[in-house]
């Protein structure tokens, strides 16, 4: 893959240097998972810096933006590594508090009369290089409330990255688009595998066709998967319960496949799943490993950087947190039926580095007791027809239930188009974009789409953890003063990585309630923690090692 991640990253600042013009804000590149998009994306964004410098005499900061906060510490990594030490980078991916990471690249170890003005880089985006979640960007757009105000002048006339632009769910393109075209001054790069056509008529500095053109000059075979439907529409007839994957995987496991994922829709299925499979594993000589949103970001990225140096056979238990840059490849993966860019993106995580002839993408739809098809639970049912009709016509157009990649992800573009103008779309965003009702969008506006409301919650699982709370319990009670939300703030800050959302669950909750704790006034908490060891306070018997804080979805008819 080496010689085309060179020859893309080539023809990109190519068609860069030929077509830029100050006066065209939207750059799109559209490239298959692997090629080194985060890069290419920094790449594009300091040609338009220097650009943008030579004709007006400033440098417009780089505004790296990610639809998921589990993806920023990794690219964090990345754009260290690139930038070396001449640009200041700042994390800010937090919606609860205002502080959620500080790093100088020059220096680590900040000293006591550094921190104020690290602390100010963040709160004002100060820093030459900020990375943050789509969500922060459009709400300092649309002004969502008086603590974003000051970002709509510094986001127009930056360079913002949109990176997995495909993860913005379909019924808001609209919306996002609106908020976009809002800036005059500003540059936004969009970068996918899957473009959905969010803006019209942008740069396009690469295509999916460009990448099968160069392919076929190196030599390089991008057909390196195969989606596989042999079972699918016996699933569908069936009602397959999703515990009965279990046979699959031993079907997989006999055919000595050693690097295996599995993505489920819902928390509640990959567990009840995991319990089974983990122990199949275990009895064939795999590593089990699992992810989701309930396993705290530390805990998660520990085992995807040992995932990457694994050398055993590996089992690993997903939900979608693993579809958008997860620098993880499998020899086999497993999808529960999903929307057709979704399925996709899963894909990126099979064969990613061809490290066998051609991987196997096998399609599932599974389904829960009550016969309900686990994809319905999360996903709007009319851009799940579009993804059926798809998929029916593929079948139609060959004669074996083996799609090879190139054939399925050409129809992506068809099924955006249909997939579009099905979306439920978000007409009360756009209303209160109209109306400048701004103060609204923040409740509105969510990359995941919530149906149940959450709360942030603090899992004590080290002495680092426990020490943190303590401080932040301590600081919570202290009389109002700068000093006490400075402080608390940082602390808060570096609890990140301890910290994860968990859904309330109106008449479920009741199974946490004696283990959560608030830092800060009950009524009006900061945050809430609960202690999964004892190390500070009763210790909550409903942490688990590998799935996490898992008591309210195991809860009876929890899902």
């Amino acid at each position: 893959m080496d010689p085309l991640r060179v020859k893309f990253r080539e023809s990109v600042l190519e068609k860069l240097r030929d077509n830029f013009n100050s006066e065209k804000r939207f750059y799109v590149i559209e490239a298959p998972t692997g090629f080194g998009k985060t890069l290419t994306n920094l790449l594009v964004a300091s040609y338009i810096q220097e650009k943008i410098y030579e004709e007006r005499g400033f440098v417009p900061k780089i505004i790296y933006s990610l639809p998921f906060t589990s993806i920023v510490d990794q690219t964090y990594d990345v754009i260290r590594k690139v930038l070396g030490n001449d640009y200041n980078v700042a994390i800010f991916h937090h919606a609860k508090y205002e502080i959620s990471n500080v790093r100088n690249v020059i220096n680590d170890d900040l000293e006591a009369n550094q921190e104020h003005l690290y602390i100010d880089m963040v709160r004002f985006w100060l820093s030459d290089v900020i990375i943050t979640t789509f969500e922060q960007v459009i709400y300092g757009l649309a002004w969502a409330d008086k603590s974003y105000s000051f970002r709509y002048a510094l986001i127009d006339g930056s360079i913002v990255i949109l990176d997995e632009v495909q993860a913005i769910p379909l019924e808001l393109l609209d919306a996002t688009r609106m908020f976009l075209e809002t800036t005059r001054e500003t540059y936004y790069i969009l970068s996918t595998a899957t473009y959905p056509r969010l803006v019209s008529h942008p740069v396009e500095l690469y295509s999916m066709n460009d990448a099968y053109k160069h392919a076929s000059e190196l030599r390089v075979n991008l057909n390196n998967v195969e989606y596989v439907l042999d079972k699918f529409y016996d699933d569908i007839s069936r009602k397959t319960k999703y515990l009965e994957l279990n046979d699959h995987v031993k079907e997989i496991i006999d055919n000595k496949k050693e690097r295996v994922i599995i993505v489920m829709n819902t928390i509640r299925s990959s567990v009840e799943l995991g319990k089974s499979i983990e122990e199949l594993a275990r009895d064939n000589g795999y590593e089990f490993y699992y992810l989701s949103s309930l396993v705290p970001p530390k805990v998660r990225r520990e085992r995807i950087k040992k995932l990457k140096r694994e050398n055993k056979p590996f089992i690993l238990l997903s939900t979608q947190v693993i579809e958008a840059g997860i620098d993880i490849s499998s020899h086999v993966l497993i999808r529960d039926f999903a929307p057709y860019d979704s399925i996709v993106q899963s894909a990126g995580r099979c064969n990613r580095n061809l490290e066998v002839g051609v991987g196997e993408v096998h399609i599932r739809a599974l389904h829960d007791e009550k016969e309900t098809l686990l994809a319905e639970r999360v996903y709007d049912g009319s851009i799940l027809n579009c993804t059926m009709t798809a998929i029916k016509d593929l079948l139609g157009d060959v004669n074996n239930k083996r799609i090879k990649r190139l054939t399925f992800e050409t129809k992506l573009s068809e099924y955006y188009k249909k997939a579009v103008k099905r979306a439920k779309i978000t007409d009360e965003i756009i209303t209160s974009i109209r109306n400048l009702e701004f103060m609204s969008i923040q409740e509105k506006y969510k990359i995941i789409g919530e149906k149940e409301p959450k709360i942030q919650v603090v899992v004590i699982i080290d002495d680092k953890s426990k020490s943190l709370v303590a401080r932040a319990l301590e600081i919570a009670n202290m009389k109002y003063s700068i000093d006490k939300f400075r402080i608390l703030n940082e602390i808060l800050r570096k609890l990140t990585e301890y910290t994860i959302n968990v859904p309330v669950y109106r008449d479920r909750m009741k199974v946490l309630e004696d283990y959560l704790r608030p830092i800060g006034k009950e009524e009006s908490p900061y945050i809430y923690y609960v202690d999964a060891r004892g190390l500070l306070d009763i210790e909550c018997p409903y942490y688990d090692d590998t799935y996490g804080l898992i008591g309210e979805y195991l809860a009876e008819g929890a899902f």
